[in-house]
């Protein structure tokens, strides 16, 4: 019972973290496609090197 509760608070941290990154994404103009041009993988740097 500890095992699935432990694996429901793990997909639910995960999902959580998805969705925060996806929305910073969003607020920076990025699109949530896996398609990237340069652009956006500078803002992507960025992104990660500023946190």
């Amino acid at each position: 019972m500890k095992q699935q509760w432990l694996f429901l608070l793990v997909i639910l941290c995960m999902l959580i973290l998805f969705l925060t990154v996806e929305a910073r994404l969003v607020s920076y103009g990025g699109r949530s496609t896996q398609t990237s041009t340069p652009s956006n993988d500078h803002s992507k740097a960025a992104l990660f090197n500023d946190v």
